[in-house]
């Protein structure tokens, strides 16, 4: 459905996507890799990036004063600053997994516990700004075939989604130049191929490395699998391959979340004697999304430099 869109993005993408299988296809042969994550698409939506932080200052007596309102400048949060594996360990992810990102995929009801610097410090990150959910609503399921089914809940969250009634023929046509309507594109995307097209532009648009991780997050969480033959836990060689080019983009976009050595060393671990031809591989497509990423900036004459080194 989405390939009439890729005319905005170059072959390379395509490229990448059918090298990965046939590189890593040879070296797997038979094992099965084809993970369910169980993960489901959020409902889309941007926030307007929060600017308040409520605290409350205890009275000599020990009693809380009023709430009192401390304003807080997006501008001067430094994404740096978060201790972000902390964050990880948060909300029972035990450092699986970015519990913000997956937050925005599932979500989380509980995600309107994120202080408002945490949610400032993603926003700097990400194209499409964090949405809390704030509460749900049920409601009798007045379409049920049998009395006392289930009732029917719907999260309530705390702003809009930008685009919500815009088509996805619309969207990729905002998308030529719009880094939130390539953003949006990446995430409804059904086909992999796509989401990583449009994540690539967005990247390029904005400058953001945050469709970097959100993709890794979607696509490439799992680093094993258990072999119904063996019954063991396996590597999950593609999805490992895949999430260090993705870490690794990320990282040299000065994401500070971006964990490429832990991924390099499972790379490594995975591919044992291959390793170094794994890694090399990985590099190949690294520098293949970053010529993508520039391609674009190029096309639209974006100014400033996005890498540290590239070669």
């Amino acid at each position: 459905m989405m390939s009439k869109h890729s005319k905005f993005a170059t072959i390379s993408v395509a490229v990448f996507v059918g090298l990965l299988a046939v590189y890593l296809g040879g070296y797997q042969n038979s094992k099965n890799t084809a993970l369910d994550t169980n993960t489901h698409q959020a409902t889309l939506a941007t926030p307007e990036t929060p600017t308040l932080a409520q605290t409350t200052q205890p009275h000599s007596d020990g009693e809380q004063s009023a709430t009192e309102v401390a304003v807080i400048d997006p501008d001067d949060i430094d994404p740096a600053s978060i201790d972000w594996e902390q964050v990880r360990q948060s909300r029972d992810a035990r450092g699986h997994w970015d519990p913000m990102i997956r937050a925005d995929l599932v979500s989380m009801l509980d995600s309107h516990e994120f202080s408002a610097i945490e949610i400032a410090a993603y926003n700097k990150l990400h194209v499409v700004p964090f949405r809390s959910v704030v509460s749900d609503y049920c409601r009798d399921n007045e379409g049920a075939m049998i009395s006392g089914e289930p009732m029917v809940c719907e999260l309530i969250y705390e702003t809009e989604e930008p685009y919500a009634g815009v088509n996805d023929d619309d969207l990729a046509a905002l998308a030529y130049n719009d880094s939130v309507a390539a953003a949006l594109m990446s995430r409804r995307s059904l086909e992999p191929n796509e989401r990583y097209r449009w994540a690539l532009r967005a990247i390029a648009l904005s400058g953001k490395s945050g469709p970097a991780l959100w993709v890794a997050e979607y696509n490439h969480l799992s680093t094993h699998y258990d072999d119904p033959v063996s019954n063991k836990s396996k590597p999950a060689t593609r999805e490992i391959f895949a999430r260090y080019v993705l870490e690794r983009l990320a990282a040299d976009l000065d994401d500070p979340r971006a964990r490429p050595n832990r991924y390099e060393q499972l790379l490594r671990t995975a591919f044992a004697e291959d390793a170094e031809k794994a890694v090399a591989a990985a590099e190949e497509r690294l520098q293949m999304f970053k010529h993508e990423i520039n391609n674009v900036r190029q096309s639209l004459s974006i100014a400033g430099e996005l890498w540290r080194n590239d070669s």
